[in-house]
């Protein structure tokens, strides 16, 4: 953020406004070592392009708008100049240096619980840090988790942080079906003055009945493995989060092993944490992912990939993504194989001889968790 206490700042904007500029940058984060004033003041003058400078893209601003940039500027507030969404290098670059200090951000919270990404943990600090970066203001969340200090939470006070610095005031959007669940996370809320922050709902969430459609800055998801990739590539596609940023646990099939391969498999730029640690307390092997525009590849891409590799290599399809016909019995074995802890899709896929896709198919399906047009061969999948 550009703190306007600078004379010259204020001038180059207030001459800005007074073209016809509004306060905005489209497209650009400014932090306060990353702008010079003069340079601003340059580009901003109408005679820049007229000598062949490079002149920002700035947006007309309305009349209505002019007179309360000039009153803020006037008092001396810290605003957003300008605010672009963050490459995957800008963003890395801003969670190493907007990680909460112990004074900022307790990590001893009396509601934290064990296997909640707490603000002792490693995955709610990095939570709390992307919701103060100036460009991460509409918040999805799948799902809202165990009640008390959670993702959710660190999200909110990364908010609070943010609007008591800046007056930016961002929303988060979650849900939990369970009605006591929400009642007691709301009542936390409350009591800490986040409530302002969060849009929590008492719903069940499908695909007929989405959380939320509407465009997103940062979608956080943990949900378990057997919630379907559909709902994944919902959002994606739907929503266009700029960043995403995914819970998984290591070793265990279904979509937390699809979430493994995505950051393996999208392009390099897109990657600014892959795997690291989540630290949760009394809870191993759990890691989590941050990525920019996600977007531009979905988990069907990955699905897809993945079907024609073992196609090519094992030839297996001809009896619906396997070299054999699985008797119901041995469906239900393979459910039961899958969902044990350290289970990993390839090497049931392996044993069982199937495409890893027809696995995840097969397991979900009779979990009911996911049915037509993914995994037809289910005959009972959508009853």
């Amino acid at each position: 953020m550009i703190c306007l206490q600078s004379p010259l700042l204020q001038l180059a904007l207030l001459l800005g406004v007074a073209h016809g500029f509004t306060e905005n940058v489209p497209m650009t984060y400014l932090s306060d070592a990353a702008i010079d004033p003069r340079v601003l003041l340059r580009k901003a003058a109408p005679s820049a392009a007229a000598h062949g400078e490079p002149r920002l893209q700035l947006r007309a601003a309305s009349a209505a708008a002019r007179p309360a940039l000039a009153s803020a500027l006037a008092a001396g507030k810290e605003q957003a100049v300008g605010v672009r969404y963050p490459s995957a290098g800008e963003l890395r670059e801003f969670l190493r240096s907007h990680m909460p200090t112990e004074a900022e951000f307790p990590r001893v919270h009396t509601a934290a619980k064990p296997g909640s990404q707490t603000p002792a943990s490693h995955t709610g600090r990095t939570l709390y840090a992307l919701a103060t970066h100036p460009a991460l203001n509409k918040i999805l969340v799948y799902f809202m988790g165990y009640p008390g200090a959670n993702g959710v939470y660190c999200l909110a006070k990364g908010l609070e942080r943010k609007f008591k610095r800046t007056g930016v005031k961002g929303t988060i959007i979650t849900a939990d079906s369970n009605g006591a669940s929400v009642r007691e996370f709301q009542a936390l809320l409350r009591k800490e003055g986040l409530l302002q922050f969060v849009d929590v709902r008492h719903v069940s969430m499908d695909l007929a009945h989405p959380l939320y459609s509407g465009k997103v800055d940062l979608f956080a998801e943990d949900m378990d493995g057997a919630t379907t990739l559909e709902a994944l590539d919902f959002v994606l596609k739907t929503c266009r989060p700029e960043v995403y940023h995914g819970e998984n646990t290591k070793g265990i099939g279904a979509n937390h092993a699809f979430k493994a391969d995505y950051g393996a498999e999208i392009g390099a730029d897109h990657v600014v944490e892959h795997q690291s640690d989540s630290k949760l307390d009394d809870v191993a092997g759990r890691g989590f992912s941050v990525f920019v525009k996600p977007y531009d590849m979905l988990f069907a891409d990955i699905r897809a990939r993945h079907r024609a590799k073992d196609l090519a290599a094992h030839g297996t399809g001809t009896h619906q993504g396997c070299s054999k016909p699985l008797t119901e019995e041995q469906r239900l074995k393979l459910v039961t194989d899958y969902t044990g802890w350290g289970v990993v899709t390839a090497k049931l896929a392996k044993e069982w001889k199937c495409t890893r896709e027809h696995i995840w198919n097969i397991v979900t399906c009779q979990q009911r968790t996911l049915c037509a047009p993914s995994c037809p061969q289910i005959d009972d999948c959508a009853k």
